[in-house]
């Protein structure tokens, strides 16, 4: 399935917010309190090279909790009204294809074409959407599988951590609503 292409909306700030929208939600994936609030000691930053040594559950885990960041961020920016929920399609085609000089996005998401990122990454943005805040650490425990995870230990931090990320996000809701009405 290829990916969507933007709505077509000619406006030049709707798209500035978009990509502010994608900027912030992505740059925040790169800090590591995120990554702490899941159970890390700071974010991953294994090379490709180094990467083959690793379990492959672990590799596997962490793209998908990636992508679970990026959901939780961009539902975070349409709860708090940055953006419309029917820009749900334009921000996820930006995710999945880039934009101007950063191309082929999916790539660094860990998706292996945009027509696999596209609708991966909407059904995820709407999991979230269509949840109460109360329900995100579960919708998240469940889209990760981390129940099902080898090392049990680890799998007891990310479920606890799930709660502590869940609110966080929560709370950026508050605050990007602050900002909002400013």
């Amino acid at each position: 399935m290829e990916a969507p292409t933007p709505s077509g909306r000619d406006c030049p700030t709707m798209k500035e917010a978009l990509l502010k929208v994608c900027h912030t939600c992505l740059g925040s994936c790169l800090r590591d309190e995120p990554w702490q609030d899941l159970g890390y000691p700071r974010r991953p930053k294994h090379g490709a090279a180094f990467q083959r040594f690793r379990p492959a559950w672990k590799v596997a885990l962490e793209k998908s909790i990636l992508r679970e960041m990026i959901a939780l961020f961009t539902t975070a920016h349409v709860r708090a009204g940055v953006i419309p929920e029917n820009d749900i399609d334009d921000v996820v085609y930006i995710y999945a294809n880039g934009w101007g000089p950063v191309t082929d996005l999916f790539r660094t998401l860990g998706y292996s074409s945009a027509g696999e990122a596209a609708p991966h990454l909407r059904a995820s943005v709407h999991a979230y959407v269509t949840a109460a805040p109360g329900d995100w650490p579960r919708v998240l425990v469940a889209r990760l599988g981390a129940t099902g995870l080898p090392d049990q230990r680890f799998a007891a931090r990310l479920i606890a951590g799930s709660a502590i990320f869940a609110l966080n996000v929560d709370k950026m809701v508050t605050v990007l609503r602050a900002k909002v009405g400013e």
